[in-house]
């Protein structure tokens, strides 16, 4: 019952990741703590870590994962001055097991040439 639980909560989380990155015209650091997603009809999405949890915030809509790591990639790691951002890497613990999830945004040219 336990695993299954969790299983369906990280299925979930990952489900509404993987949509958000997929349907986004952009990601983006909005502060140090927080990441948004911008959608293609200018809807935001919010992303944090707070203590053990990541929470991503749509429309005062909360969803929860519970995890060990999670790390945003900055597109072309080398240009310091962009705060796009196509990469996340999630590590999640079960049962003293890792549990890893990865995304990747792959951008239109327009928005890179028009952000970095």
């Amino acid at each position: 019952m336990k695993t299954e639980k969790y299983s369906m909560q990280v299925n979930n989380f990952r489900y509404l990741l993987n949509d958000d990155f997929l349907t986004s015209q952009y990601i983006y650091k909005a502060n140090s703590s927080q990441v948004k997603i911008i959608s293609y009809d200018n809807k935001s999405i919010l992303y944090y870590q707070k203590g053990d949890y990541f929470y991503r915030n749509s429309n005062n809509h909360i969803d929860s994962l519970n995890v060990k790591q999670v790390e945003w990639k900055f597109l072309n790691d080398s240009v310091k001055t962009t705060r796009i951002i196509d990469r996340i890497e999630i590590v999640s613990e079960f049962e003293d097991e890792e549990v890893k999830l990865f995304f990747q945004k792959k951008y239109y040219a327009t928005i890179l040439m028009n952000n970095l």
